[in-house]
């Protein structure tokens, strides 16, 4: 008889692999030795530390750094770190934290990908950025860099780049939010020296740049696949969509919008792109419809020819989508579509029955269940009735309550009979997300309600 310790070792990481949870992991790896040695690479391959987690250390659990540290056979296994939060000592933020993890930095030869999105301690910035130039697999890096000086932000041209002589490669995804001036500053000489690998690139948050800033970075970058533009005030968009001329290859664009105004002259096609998303974040005037329209329109003719597969409309005040906007993208734009986005924008049973009937791919939707939309909802569900493909439908109100930090208001909840009647009404939907709760259709045509932590990056997958 067969049992799981007489398998392969080697099949056993493919198996450990679909465990669902770190827990679940951590009890296979003490079920025995072989257990113990299929499960470690996966406990240790990607590292978080967030605010459950420094809870947990504040109560004198160790860190994983210094179990890193205790145990050199684990060296190579860690290739991602993500640090959301830092651990607090009597109210302060743990030095001892931050001296580990630039000790234990170092000696991590896998280590690919690096995230840091938590306040540092201005002492220990040289340390960590310093021992971050070690990594020579480190190809991806996300840094809130708000507190850099001149002499610190100069440490950052030595992290990714790789001469002909070393071994390893170069930053390929780097993500800044907040960045200070001094980090600006250095940033076009940082790009420059990862030219030949840099293919995503996010800055957010950054009121200081200006559309002439990012044409100079995008010189730097003709292999850019990804680019993401959030929270920048400063920038021509019309301007800045001129600028990606030069990036023939982008695939995903995520833009912030404040201002609304027609496009000002002739337009360029950007036939590759596969992902977008429009932020806008500008208030309006009760009479700006026609500003929103031309607006809508000029976007619309850079992708005229492009063959969209998720599209994420978004608006901080709630805008109603003009009909004549719809029509004009239904007839170009989503015929490759699969996956539609819309956050803080309201769109009528009519505009929505014309997107179903010409998005034959659309597998995705997310709309905003307002208490409103129960008094049209027949209305609505015929018109989503008519798409072909249709397999899940989204609730908004976990994007919108994330990006405002606590929108008020609650969201609407559905109830088992409603949840039924959707179904029935359009055959081929799969599963309904509202209100943290995720309804799925079974083979055996029953309903089965499901806990859901939803998360806004899936809005685009």
């Amino acid at each position: 008889m067969v049992s799981a310790d007489n398998l392969p070792f080697d099949v056993l990481p493919l198996i450990f692999a679909n465990v669902p949870g770190r827990k679940d992991l951590l009890s296979v790896a003490l079920v025995s030795k072989s257990f113990n040695g299929a499960a470690t690479p996966l406990i240790y391959g990607s590292i978080t530390i967030n605010v459950s987690v420094t809870k947990k250390l504040t109560k004198r659990a160790q860190s994983p750094f210094q179990t890193l540290l205790d145990r050199k056979d684990l060296y190579k296994f860690p290739r991602k770190l993500t640090i959301t939060a830092v651990p607090l000592d009597r109210g302060r933020v743990s030095e001892r934290f931050h001296i580990v993890l630039a000790m234990a930095l170092p000696k991590l030869v896998n280590l690919s990908s690096f995230v840091f999105d938590a306040h540092l301690t201005v002492s220990f910035l040289p340390a960590l950025l310093s021992n971050l130039a070690t990594p020579s697999q480190l190809k991806e890096l996300s840094l809130l860099a708000d507190n850099l000086n001149p002499q610190q932000a100069k440490l950052l041209l030595h992290i990714g780049h790789r001469t002909k002589l070393d071994r390893g490669g170069s930053l390929q995804k780097l993500s800044l939010r907040s960045p200070s001036t001094c980090v600006l500053g250095v940033l076009p000489e940082w790009i420059e020296r990862n030219r030949a690998s840099m293919t995503s690139l996010s800055i957010k948050d950054s009121p200081s740049i200006t559309s002439g800033f990012i044409q100079l970075l995008l010189g730097y970058t003709r292999y850019l696949t990804h680019l993401s533009l959030t929270q920048c005030p400063n920038l021509n968009h019309w301007l800045l969509m001129k600028t990606l001329e030069t990036l023939p290859g982008l695939i995903k664009l995520q833009l912030a919008i404040f201002t609304y105004s027609p496009s000002p002259g002739a337009t360029y096609q950007l036939t590759c792109l596969k992902h977008l998303s429009l932020h806008f974040m500008g208030s309006l005037p009760a009479d700006s419809t026609p500003k929103l329209k031309a607006t809508l329109s000029g976007f619309l003719a850079f992708f005229a020819t492009c063959t969209l597969e998720s599209f994420m409309l978004e608006s901080m005040d709630q805008i109603v989508l003009p009909v004549e906007t719809v029509k004009d993208w239904s007839s170009c734009l989503f015929g490759s579509l699969r996956c539609f986005n819309i956050v803080g924008v309201t769109i009528l049973p009519d505009s929505l029955e014309l997107l179903c009937r010409r998005t034959k791919l659309l597998e995705q939707i997310c709309l905003d269940f307002e208490p409103e939309m129960k008094a049209r909802s027949s209305l609505l569900l015929r018109a989503l009735s008519k798409s072909e493909s249709l397999q899940t439908i989204t609730d908004s109100f976990d994007f919108r309550y994330h990006h405002h930090q606590g929108a008020p208001g609650q969201p609407t909840r559905f109830t088992r009979p409603e949840v039924e009647t959707i179904f029935a009404q359009i055959s081929t939907l799969k599963r309904i997300i509202n209100a943290g709760r995720c309804w799925v259709r079974s083979s055996e045509c029953s309903l089965k309600a499901q806990v859901c932590r939803h998360r806004r990056e899936s809005s685009l997958t």
